[in-house]
């Protein structure tokens, strides 16, 4: 699969994109602990701003993003969540960095339902089933991963 362009520029792009997301909540995480002395409380004020969104906004954004046009959205929103992560830079106080991971992880909503359309995502379901499938195939994956570990590093060799 690693050979096909289209994919290979995919699948690093969501990698880097994912592992963006990762070392900013953890470097916000970190500023909060260590440069700014924060409190548990408020390193989970900064956690809880992130979740909320998600868990409230993600359910529905599935049905938006079916009527919309998929491209622009992911387009818009990895700018808008770059824009966002930008601002972290001017952040000076915990409630300020609430409001920009409030605003990320909104954005971040409407671009995961997205990024599981493809050209035939008509086809495929609605949203939830699509979702449901899709962390069935990590579920079974991780279940076949140690069966096939010792295969795939002879194949590597």
């Amino acid at each position: 699969m690693l050979r096909d362009r289209a994919f290979r520029t995919l699948w690093l792009a969501q990698f880097v994109s994912i592992f963006g997301d990762f070392l900013a909540l953890f470097g916000v995480i970190s500023l909060i602990t260590f440069r700014m002395h924060g409190t548990a409380v408020q390193v989970t004020a900064v956690s809880i701003a992130y979740i909320v969104p998600l868990a409230l906004i993600s359910p529905v954004a599935g049905v938006f993003v079916d009527h919309w046009n998929v491209k622009r959205l992911m387009i818009a929103s990895d700018l808008i969540r770059a824009v966002l992560i930008m601002l972290l830079l001017f952040a000076r106080d915990v409630a300020q960095i609430c409001v920009i991971f409030a605003a990320l992880s909104t954005v971040s909503s409407f671009f995961a339902p997205a990024v599981g359309h493809g050209p035939d995502h008509r086809a495929s379901g609605p949203p939830a089933r699509r979702e449901r499938d899709a962390h069935a195939g990590v579920l079974r994956g991780a279940a076949v991963f140690p069966l096939c570990r010792g295969r795939a590093h002879r194949l590597a060799r």
